[in-house]
């Protein structure tokens, strides 16, 4: 897939991977909020922010994450869900705090899709689009894209490799 400018001037981009997993059983994994730290390579914990810990619109939680030797923390809002009918979507808002306590920066909108390919196999879609900043385009456009699709590569990574442990009948922790 690729990068590209929106006619908004947000910087955008997707990755996707195919895998030979029915529909049903990758978004189990998707949807699995609870098990993204042993899904997801880098996120160390997740914590709810809330009370809300269910899978629906409006759900928060905070991810730590270890990139390098970075600790870098993100909040995510669950902020659309398309589960009805495949292709199944899930949207979330994606913050990196400032410091201070309850305030964020909106950095980005992140959404997977699942869809079929066939009964047996699933293609996951993982596009992202970056909050517009004066300057970010041009000076930073390049630099963002390649660490953000290195990252999403290994994401949907970790997402095939549950959603294959679970339709071999495999926990995460084996």
């Amino acid at each position: 897939m690729g990068c590209v400018f929106s006619s908004q001037s947000a910087l955008t981009t997707a990755v996707q991977r195919e895998i030979q997993v029915p529909c049903d059983t990758v978004w189990e994994v998707v949807s699995d909020i609870n098990a993204i730290p042993s899904t997801v390579p880098h996120v160390e914990q997740i914590e709810f922010i809330g009370s809300k810990t269910d899978f629906s619109i409006g759900t928060k939680w905070r991810e730590t994450r270890r990139v390098g030797k970075d600790v870098v923390p993100q909040v995510k809002t669950i902020i659309n869900i398309q589960k009805d009918e495949y292709p199944r979507s899930i949207s979330l808002s994606v913050c990196f705090p400032k410091g201070e306590e309850g305030t964020e920066d909106v950095e980005n909108t992140c959404t997977f899709t699942v869809q079929p390919i066939s009964e047996a196999e699933s293609v996951l879609i993982c596009s992202i689009a970056f909050a517009s900043r004066e300057g970010t385009e041009r000076c930073c456009s390049r630099i963002l894209l390649r660490y953000a699709e290195k990252y999403l590569h290994e994401e949907l990574a970790g997402y095939a490799e549950a959603a294959e442990k679970r339709q071999r009948g495999e926990t995460s922790g084996q």
